[in-house]
């Protein structure tokens, strides 16, 4: 008898038989034949040849179909592979692309909020300007007080150098001499306190010293910028004891550079009212008193006269 495992394996032609018989001798006898070369290599695969006791022999042996197959698998894995990789780093490319398009937009919308900042800053500045400039040439002509101009060459600088003056008057025989002048840049303005005579007869009330007395005296007045409140500084003396500082338009972290710049710069320190700024200012007031009643001294900046003064000075 030919098994039916090497028939399989070798692809002939074979036959199998059974039989089987009871204790009264009764039995039965099957027989199948087989044409194994009829068979599909592929139902077999893994097959292996068995002999009468049961024992493995070598394992059947891969047709060039199955070895294809593998290869096949093997490829399709490593391309699978491959492309699960590029698209990994395909999603890194575009998610740092991504970020930095994120942090370019933020940096640029920074960049344009602070435009549109500084623009709103210049917008509001030039609209303030313009306000106080409107509001110093309606003062200019409120206040009535009257501004002579005074042109004289100067040969030495190629310049012209410009003064301003006013007379202001109490109803008392009171009279302030104001001169509005330039010097080292800066525009100053001064008051002369006399007599409706011209003589210097008007006492001012309560001269004090500045500080310890080492800087000169002063006087204590009632001064308001634009509109703001009243207060209650110093006005320093010059050269005469009744001949006031009124105002000077310059910085008061400018650099000392003479001694009379020192001087103001420590009067300012010490509560004398010294500096005021151009931009800022579109009028000035001072009350003095004297033993001939009080006077408000006026000074409006946008006077045309006071104007050509600043411009001349700058």
């Amino acid at each position: 008898m030919l098994r039916f495992p090497l028939i399989l394996q070798l692809r002939i032609l074979g036959y199998v038989w059974a039989a089987s018989w009871n204790q009264s001798g009764v039995g039965t006898l099957q027989v199948l034949t087989v044409d194994a070369s009829a068979f599909d290599g592929g139902s077999i695969r893994g097959s292996q040849i068995v002999d009468g006791s049961g024992s493995n022999t070598r394992p059947a042996e891969k047709t060039e179909e199955q070895k294809a197959e593998e290869s096949r698998l093997v490829a399709e894995k490593a391309a699978a592979d491959k492309a699960a990789a590029d698209k990994k780093a395909a999603d890194l490319v575009a998610a740092e692309k991504a970020a930095a398009e994120k942090a370019a937009a933020e940096q640029a919308a920074a960049a344009q909020a602070a435009a549109d900042k500084a623009a709103q800053q210049a917008e509001a500045e030039l609209a303030r300007r313009n306000e106080i400039r409107r509001r110093g040439s309606d003062y200019a002509i409120l206040s009535e007080t009257i501004w002579n101009i005074t042109r004289t060459p100067n040969e030495m600088t190629d310049k012209v150098d410009i003064i301003v003056k006013s007379i202001q008057k109490n109803n008392q025989g009171l009279v302030v001499e104001v001169e509005g002048t330039c010097k080292n840049g800066e525009v100053r303005f001064s008051g002369l306190v006399v007599g409706d005579d011209g003589k210097p007869n008007v006492n001012l009330v309560g001269r004090t010293a500045i500080g310890d007395g080492s800087i000169g005296f002063g006087v204590p007045a009632l001064y308001r910028v634009n509109d703001r409140q009243p207060s209650n500084v110093i006005i320093p003396e010059l050269e005469f004891i009744n001949k006031l500082q009124l105002v000077v338009f310059a910085n008061p972290s400018r650099k000392s550079e003479t001694f009379e710049d020192s001087v103001r710069l420590m009067g300012a320190l010490l509560g004398a009212n010294v500096f005021a700024r151009t931009s800022e200012t579109w009028r000035i007031m001072t009350e003095l008193k004297t033993d001939r009643g009080n006077v408000i001294v006026k000074i409006p900046i946008f006077d045309a006269n006071i104007q050509a003064l600043f411009q001349s000075c700058s």
